[in-house]
């Protein structure tokens, strides 16, 4: 499916989803624009250190309605072995799920 968020799938969905903090290896927070340009490479989430990361996936959802929500979705692994899916919106990271 194209687009698709590669695997694993997450075993553990956030609901509602933890607030987190993503810096860049500078400690500035990591943005993503519009049309998915990613302002720096993830160093950190929440302290914890990044080894690889995937993304981001620009998601746009009923932008025919008046319900219309932004976002950009990432997938991390953490030095600590968590593998995270973030999500940014409104300027804010969340962490939406984990693989365990």
């Amino acid at each position: 499916w194209p687009g698709r968020i590669p695997g694993p799938a997450p075993s553990v969905l956030h609901d509602p989803p933890v607030e987190v903090v993503v810096v860049d290896a500078a400690g500035a927070v990591v943005r993503v624009a519009g049309r998915g340009e990613i302002s720096g490479a993830p160093a950190q989430v929440e302290g914890d250190a990044v080894q690889a990361w995937a993304g981001p996936w620009p998601v746009d959802e009923r932008w025919w309605s008046g319900q219309a929500h932004r976002s950009a979705r990432l997938q991390v692994l953490t030095g600590s072995g968590r593998l995270l899916l973030l999500e940014i919106a409104g300027g804010r990271w969340w962490l939406v799920a984990e693989h365990r």
